[in-house]
This record gives C-alpha cells, structure tokens and sequence, in this order.
C-alpha cells in the first residue's frame, strides 16, 4: 500500500506535464496533426521541449528511488517481525528460621531478570536469554539452531549454550513452576539446568525426543569455572510420549568427571583420578478436570545418579537420590494452589546418624523431606502473586533434633 502511494504521488507531476503537452500540441495546425496519426500523448511526448522531458526524466528517478527505499523499508519491517523479545522479573521476599548461619537470608532480591531475544528466519532460529539480578549479569542461553523443514519431523538441532534434554523440571521454564525453586534432586544432580553442547530434538507422533552432547560440567560449577575439565564429554537424553491428558518421558545421562591430583599436603596425596557422571530418571504428568471450580494437575519425577553437586562443588563419585510429587488444583480463573513433596538422600545406603561433632544434631548424609505449600493469584496473564511455605524435615536418630530452617517466600512476577 505504501509502495502504490509514492507511485501514485510522484505521476501526478507527470500528468500535469502529459497536459501542459496535450495542450500544446492541440494549438498545431490541423493539418501537421492529421500528418502525424499518433496517439495524443505520443503526440505530447514527441512535441515536449528539451526542459520538459529533462523534467520527466528526472521524475522518473525520483519514482525508482522511492521505490528502492520502499522495497527496504519492507525487508526491515520483515526482519524485525521476525525478532521477537520476552522477559520476566522476579521480585521477592524470604524469611528463614535459620537466616543467621543458613543458606536462605531474611530480605528482598531479584531472583530473576531474564530478557529473551529470538529470532526465526528459514531454516534457523537464533536465541540469546540473559539473567540480570541483584548478584550480577550472566548469559543464560545462547542457541544457534538449524531447524530442518523436510522431514515433518520437527527437528531442531541447536549448537551452544542450553538446557540439557533431562526430565521435565529441569525443561520447565522458571515462569511456569508453582513453586519458587525447583526441587532438591535437581538442584543436586542437575544444578543450574544448562551446559554447552550440541542438542538434536524432534516429534513423530505422540512421541518426541532429545538428545545432546554436551561438557558436562553445567554452568554452575564452582570447582571449573567456564571450562570442562576433561575431554571427555557426556551424552544425555530423554524420550516421551505426549497424550495431551497424559505425559511420560524417560532420561538418561552417561559420562564422566576428571578430579585433578591435589599434592598441598605432601604427608596425603590425592591422585588424579576419572569418575561416573550417570544419572537416569523417569517423570509423568497428568491432567484433568476433577472438581467443577478448576483444572487439577499431578506432576511427580524420580531421578538417581552419581557425582552430584553441592553448593556448586562436585561430590566426585556420590551417589544420591531423590523424587518429587507436585498436586496443583485451579482455582476459577485467577487463583491456585499447589502442594509438593520433596525428599532427597545424598547418600543412599547409608543409615541414618547423627552429627560426628554435635550429637543433638543429624548428619548432613540425613535423607531429607520437604513438604511445600504454594497459593498463586494471577491478576491476567502478565502478572502473578506467589506466597509460598517450605517445611525441611531431615531425618533423625536418637537425641538428635530436626533443625528449624522453613523458609517462607513471597514473590511478585511480571512477564511480556
């Protein structure tokens, strides 16, 4: 439509010189007219003075260039249909029985800042996700995808930095989780969702796939900061089957992890030495409508493995365990409420002790429970109102005593 206006605004001052020439040539002798059986704006091209047509000509190139700059201003608009930007920030509050010595401090944050920019053209998909808190600016996802269109297929095979294909916590975006934090076994066996590598997904029916090799030692490691520390690298998947009502998938992760020789104290030298990075897990969804007043969901996921992470340090060759079951019943339109049990065992096959220095307390080795309680109100699709309440309960033997460390969180979330 803009391409047809300039045209038409530029041949206006065309028409008018077609009939000032008109004009002129209808002033002619009649009998020069009937020599020359023309047309009468052939007539009125033909019988224009050297001014005119260099008048025209120059309207002409006034034309194409407005056609030129249009033709560019419609690749530009194409372009940025194709760039799509999301986003969404994460206030909140916490108080913690243990604030002073635990790892939850009473007070405001920013949990999460994140900006999405992602860009689809033929045959690729660029992704660049950034997270901006209190603690910082760090990348997130940073995704160069070859989307292949033949097959039917949908695959989607992406280079960089993403989230690993495991389970469905760790593929569940943070705006979508009813609770605040994903559960224990996660933050353990998966910290920090992401690795660098390459992913191949894709769907045939009902089922659909991931699979990635990736360095794997995640984005949150403490002891290797931004490298692998080996050359081996690790090979993780899922696979699914989605029925809409239903969803069930099955994971597994096969690599390893090089601790290097520590030789500080000469008198116990620690060898270098390759141990298992496995992990397999198994997760379902379900969901339906069982009472009248909203939809109602059940979530549950159960992982195990080895070599798991604690406060961003890897415990070379530990095995540990855990599962999580999340009830999420819908409230009418705007509200919600989702409880969740939580359990962890970070060293399986180990009973259950108490402290070696403090015998009033339970080991760190103590398996641990988590009962959480969440209630959501949605004021429309972009903004969500969370309070949530999470009761630890670690286990205990004789005198020992189940330490105080429930942590309340109330958190304000806005999405574009």
């Amino acid at each position: 439509m803009n391409r047809s206006l300039a045209a038409l605004l530029t041949l206006l001052p065309l028409t008018s010189l077609a009939q000032q020439a008109t004009d002129s040539a209808s002033q002619a002798p009649a009998a020069q007219q009937a020599a020359e059986p023309t047309s009468e704006v052939e007539q009125a091209i033909t019988q224009t003075t050297p001014d005119l047509q260099e008048q025209l000509a120059e309207a002409r190139g006034r034309l194409e260039a407005l056609e030129e700059k249009s033709t560019v201003a419609e690749t530009s608009l194409l372009s940025l249909q194709r760039l799509k930007f999301s986003g969404y920030v994460q206030g909140r509050f916490q108080a913690a029985d243990n604030s002073l010595d635990g790892a939850v401090k009473d007070g405001f944050s920013i949990r999460r800042g994140r900006l999405k920019a992602t860009y689809n053209a033929d045959l690729m998909q660029f992704v660049l996700q950034v997270d901006a808190t209190n603690k910082g600016v760090s990348v997130k996802d940073a995704e160069a995808h070859f989307l292949e269109p033949w097959t039917g297929y949908n695959l989607d095979l992406a280079v960089g930095q993403m989230k690993v294909p495991f389970g469905y916590e760790v593929l569940q975006s943070s705006s979508d989780r009813d609770m605040p934090e994903r559960s224990r076994v996660v933050r353990a066996l998966i910290p920090g969702e992401r690795d660098r590598g390459a992913r191949l997904t894709g769907t045939i029916g009902v089922f659909n796939f991931g699979v990635g090799v990736f360095d794997g030692n995640g984005v949150d490691s403490k002891s290797f900061i931004g490298v692998d520390n080996d050359r081996a690298k690790d090979v993780v998947a899922r696979v699914g089957v989605d029925l809409g009502w239903l969803s069930v998938g099955a994971s597994g992760w096969a690599g390893s992890t090089y601790r290097p020789e520590n030789a500080t104290d000469p008198a116990n030298v620690i060898p270098a030495k390759f141990f298992d990075r496995n992990r397999l897990g198994m997760d379902a969804q379900l969901y339906g409508d069982i009472v009248d007043f909203g939809a109602t969901s059940l979530k549950a996921e159960y992982i195990t493995g080895h070599t798991w992470s604690k406060d961003g340090v890897e415990q070379f060759g530990a095995p540990a365990l855990g599962w999580y079951a999340t009830l999420t019943q819908s409230i009418g339109v705007s509200n919600a409420i989702a409880l969740r049990y939580d359990y962890f065992d970070s060293a399986p096959g180990i009973p259950t002790k108490v402290d070696s220095k403090d015998a009033t307390k339970p080991a760190s080795s103590n398996p641990v429970g988590t009962v959480g309680v969440a209630v959501m109100h949605y004021f429309g699709e972009n903004l969500k109102l969370t309070a949530a309440y999470e009761l630890p309960m670690t286990a205990t033997v004789y005198d020992a005593v189940d330490p105080k460390d429930s942590v309340l969180t109330v958190q304000l979330q806005a999405r574009f």
